[in-house]
């Protein structure tokens, strides 16, 4: 004879098996979802002290229209001291105006981003004054050329060289590639080659300035993962 209980129990039970069932198995732990990309990225950019003021503008129109392209829109947030803690702060976008470390190769470091056990750091730090040199160092080496030659000379934006001012820009997005990519690694072409030259070039294409397919790829896979953190689920409800 069934008892009450039991009749309770075959009602209960399965109710529970299925609310189990509705919990997502892929939810990612808080600690990688902070390193993982969102379809809107808050950046803080932070401008130190020596500086132009002036390139702020550009600088986020330049980034901002790189990553559209690649299907992530970007939420400029307002500078503030770096380290300032706020958790509403996808990456800490530093320009200094000091050089990068540069013992390890004779070119400029025009930024960089620290690792950690294989995971991005979030403060990315790009360097203008390595920019500017790295301008110049084309220029005695190509100059008279369609890249930074002559013709192009008196070119201003924000008051500064034009190249100068795209190259620091295509150098932070590069950086912030690194970041959303997580990986320190290259594409032989496109917007993570290690080299910015065809991106600032007069005659660069818009695959210059994309993603390599396989990098392509590789965000398509982190946003997806990304949509599985806690915080960007409960937002979508």
């Amino acid at each position: 004879m069934t008892t009450p209980l039991a009749l309770l129990l075959a009602l209960v039970l399965p109710l529970a098996v299925d609310a189990r069932s509705l919990r997502s198995p892929a939810e990612v732990p808080a600690a990688e979802c902070v390193a993982l990309p969102r379809p809107t990225m808050r950046i803080r950019l932070i401008l130190e002290r020596d500086v132009p003021p002036s390139l702020r503008a550009p600088l986020e129109t330049v980034i901002a229209d790189v990553w559209r392209d690649e299907g992530i829109q970007i939420q400029w947030l307002p500078g503030a001291a770096a380290g300032q803690a706020d958790p509403s702060t996808n990456i800490w976008l530093r320009i200094t105006a000091k050089t990068i470390d540069t013992r390890r190769q004779p070119a400029p470091t025009l930024g960089h981003v620290r690792f950690m056990d294989g995971v991005p750091h979030s403060h990315v730090v790009v360097s203008w004054q390595a920019v500017q040199d790295w301008v110049r160092m084309q220029r005695d080496r190509m100059f008279g050329n369609h890249f930074v030659g002559a013709p192009h000379a008196g070119l201003r934006i924000a008051g500064f060289d034009a190249f100068a001012v795209r190259a620091l820009g295509y150098a932070a997005a590069h950086e912030v590639g690194h970041f959303v990519l997580a990986s320190r690694g290259h594409d032989r072409d496109g917007l993570m080659r290690p080299d910015i030259g065809p991106m600032v070039a007069g005659d660069s294409t818009p695959a210059d300035l994309r993603l390599a397919p396989a990098s392509r790829e590789t965000l398509r896979s982190r946003l997806l993962r990304g949509a599985e953190c806690p915080q960007l689920r409960s937002a979508a409800r």
